[in-house]
């Protein structure tokens, strides 16, 4: 597949933004820039008690986690894994994954998903930032029959959490 790239520049502050699951989540590369090839996304992610995301697993993505700034736990298969700035995590497709910031301050990661497509389930799922910063603290739990019907759109399943 070949790459048809509309804008070889993107600032930082140009993107969509939006907050979505804790995050604010800006989409730097879209599927329409790169003919569908891959996605780039830059995460600001809050510290527990809020999640970074729940556990799923993509049927159509690969996903790399590039940590720019702060620590990032990730379970990959299972596997739990410490990932700090500088670090890169890999998830597969197929693979049932999920991730965390432990705190206590903001982490920032670089998302590459491949191929495109699943950065339209933010747009679904969250609004559009009203600042570039993290959403205001939730006012209630999560819509999950919402997060997992949109995810299964794209063929992603969100698993329930685990019991505490």
């Amino acid at each position: 597949m070949q790459s048809t790239i509309s804008k070889q520049l993107v600032k930082r502050q140009d993107g969509n933004w939006l907050w979505a699951m804790g995050h604010l989540t800006t989409v730097k590369i879209t599927s329409e820039m790169t003919g569908g090839a891959f996605a780039l996304e830059e995460k600001l992610i809050a510290p527990l008690p809020l999640k970074g995301s729940p556990l799923h697993i993509h049927q159509n993505e690969d996903e790399a986690f590039y940590i720019l700034e702060g620590t990032i736990i990730f379970e990959v298969e299972g596997m739990q894994v410490e990932a700090n700035a500088g670090d890169t995590v890999w998830a597969p497709r197929g693979q049932k994954h999920m991730y965390w910031n432990p705190g206590p301050n903001p982490a920032r990661i670089l998302v590459i998903v491949t191929p495109a497509g699943f950065e339209q389930f933010f747009a679904e799922v969250g609004r559009p930032a009203e600042a570039v910063t993290l959403p205001p603290a939730p006012t209630a739990p999560p819509d999950m029959a919402k997060m997992s019907a949109t995810a299964a759109k794209y063929g992603v399943t969100i698993f329930p959490p685990k019991p505490q």
